[in-house]
């Protein structure tokens, strides 16, 4: 996602554990967008109107992997990605 100059990279997770590893991530690897804030890590729960909101939505592009490993979070997952892509 880098390679084409966005204007912003968030990764997004609920939990501050993994946001910490994502920064240190984007630190190492793409140091200039770190830098600049154009690749941030923030929280987000699924579901929360308000959560979604702070991204600062509509995105043009939401990649996910690994994303859902319990059934009841499929709901909350769809309204989040239906309001950041609104």
């Amino acid at each position: 996602a880098a390679t084409l100059n966005p204007k912003v990279i968030i990764a997004t997770d609920y939990d501050e554990h993994v946001l910490g590893l994502a920064r240190k991530n984007f630190e190492h690897n793409v140091p200039a967008l770190a830098r600049q804030e154009r690749a941030q890590a923030r929280q987000l729960s699924w579901g929360s109107e308000e959560d979604a909101a702070s991204l600062q939505p509509p995105f043009d592009i939401i990649v996910g992997s690994d994303v859902v490993y319990r059934e009841e979070m499929f709901k909350p997952l769809l309204k989040t990605l239906r309001l950041t892509m609104s």
